[in-house]
């Protein structure tokens, strides 16, 4: 991984921050970027873009609500926990 790719300015990393609490109410705490960087890099990647600096811009354009939806969509787990399902409604979720 190239050093450009995984750098995450202080101004970037509180608009990602302010966007995907906006967005989400999901609170990504300073000392994080580590997070943003695991989340975004791959979204990065499949861009083709060359740094997270590239990418924040994109959200950052008018007419960037596709951009804003993808980068929200990368910071948050979409993940359904079957166990937890269990838990909230054991009889319809019982293994028979």
């Amino acid at each position: 991984m190239n050093n450009a790719i995984s750098f995450l300015s202080p101004n970037d990393f509180q608009f990602l921050t302010s966007l995907v609490q906006s967005k989400s109410a999901i609170v990504v705490e300073a000392g994080k970027g580590y997070l943003i960087e695991s989340r975004l890099l791959p979204l990065l990647n499949e861009l083709g873009l060359e740094s997270l600096s590239d990418l924040v811009a994109q959200p950052r354009k008018p007419s960037a609500r596709d951009a804003t939806q993808r980068v929200v969509e990368a910071m948050t787990t979409n993940e359904t926990s079957f166990g937890l399902l269990r838990a909230i409604c054991p009889a319809r979720f019982s293994i028979k």
